[in-house]
């Protein structure tokens, strides 16, 4: 493209790209780890702890990669200057950029249900704590492991589990170091973990959603900057080709006349 404005805007398109690659890369990254994060809790309950997370990371994990797909066209398009494959490209950002903004903001919002939610589930699962049969067995699986990796006792904390289940001591998975019958110290808490877990995982959870969440407003956000720049740069491209037509047109003519 000939001119000042002209070359500051193929540069401003191809450095919009470049920087919805990398959060792209980074919304992609961010959307595995969640799912990976559901997965685990998965496993340890038999049901997923936080379905509304593990749909909001799988469409950051696919977004993230149609993006970083769709920035090397970008790049592509204004760096060869091909007023179809911009025009394309923009059509194709605007989408992304209304999906990526919605998501995000649901993101954003919804990371307050995470604790109602989360709360629920542990809830139901110390229910069912050493009543018997494979709900039991599940439930015990859930808690030992939330209770060993959050290094946390109970829901609110290790007295949830006196009201809830007055003759069952905490359970093993509460003590800080295992000791022989570290487990009986109970209701002392000499070597007990005395946090409750709703709120070590609640926030845990809500940092990844939140974060999710303003990297894809702000990805969005750029691609809108992206797509306007594009649809520009593709009125500078066919402007360009229009005279370099009307110039070959007049040569020809002059020819001619010759």
């Amino acid at each position: 493209m000939k001119g000042c404005c002209g070359n500051v805007l193929q540069v401003t398109m191809i450095i919009v790209n470049i920087l919805w690659a990398i959060l792209s890369l980074l919304t992609g990254i961010m959307g595995l780890a969640m799912l990976q994060a559901s997965e685990d809790q998965e496993k340890k309950g038999g049901s997923p702890l936080l379905p509304d997370a593990r749909t909001t990371a799988t469409f950051a994990i696919l977004i993230g990669s149609v993006g970083l797909l769709l920035a090397v066209l970008g790049c592509l398009g204004a760096w060869r200057e091909k007023a179809r494959m911009v025009n394309t490209y923009a059509v194709l950002l605007t989408l992304i950029a209304v999906c990526e903004l919605g998501v995000g903001i649901a993101a954003v919002v919804h990371r307050k249900d995470v604790e109602p939610l989360l709360k629920t589930v542990m809830e139901d699962y110390m229910e069912q704590y050493g009543k018997g049969g494979f709900s039991a067995e599940r439930a015990a699986s859930f808690w030992d492991s939330m209770q060993k990796e959050g290094s946390c006792c109970g829901i609110n904390g290790h007295m949830d589990w006196a009201i809830r289940h007055p003759m069952l001591q905490v359970p093993e998975s509460c003590c800080q170091r295992y000791t022989l019958n570290c487990e009986r110290y109970y209701p002392l808490p000499a070597n007990i973990n005395t946090e409750g877990c709703l709120q070590t995982y609640t926030h845990d959870f809500t940092i990844l959603l939140g974060a999710i969440g303003v990297i894809l407003i702000v990805s969005g956000g750029l691609k809108l900057v992206g797509a306007l720049c594009a649809c520009v740069m593709s009125g500078e491209i066919l402007k360009e080709r229009a005279k370099e037509v009307d110039r070959s047109l007049m040569l020809k003519m002059e020819e001619s006349v010759e």
